[in-house]
């Protein structure tokens, strides 16, 4: 079975690569009233290769879905997909970019729902990108 996934992730980077090289633009929404961007379902859907190489052709890690005005990094540690989560923070430190604390629609940031959820392999990775969850965090005694 694992296997079985393994080669389903390889096929996914594929397709991916293949549609990139052909032209398409990774931060066009698909036509949902939600307004998905790909980037968006890498992120939720724990594809960190396939999130790492949209990333590299240019897909916003800001974008936010118009239906739950929430961004991808939100979504991989609600998730529970710690690499989603590392190869957005990493990429957000080359753009000099925030995404950590950043607050969906309600104003709780990612560490609270991931503490929540009970992934603590995301909250390390959230505190590794210096989530300032210890100051506005409602679940502070967790983060510190």
């Amino acid at each position: 079975m694992l296997g079985a996934l393994r080669t389903y992730e390889a096929v996914a980077v594929n397709i991916a690569k293949i549609i990139l090289s052909r032209g398409a633009r990774p931060n066009t929404a698909d036509g949902t009233p939600a307004a998905v961007a790909a980037v968006t379902l890498a992120a939720q859907s724990g594809r960190a290769e396939v999130l790492a190489l949209l990333i590299e052709h240019g897909a916003n890690i800001d974008h936010l879905a118009q239906g739950s005005l929430t961004q991808p990094v939100w979504l991989a540690a609600q998730n529970g997909h710690a690499k989603c989560v590392a190869v957005l923070v990493n990429a957000a430190a080359k753009q000099q970019k925030e995404i950590v604390d950043a607050t969906n629609k309600l104003g709780k940031m990612p560490c609270s729902i991931t503490i929540k959820m009970g992934h603590a392999d995301v909250v390390g990775v959230l505190l590794e990108g210096r989530c300032r969850c210890a100051s506005r965090c409602s679940y502070v005694l967790f983060c510190a």
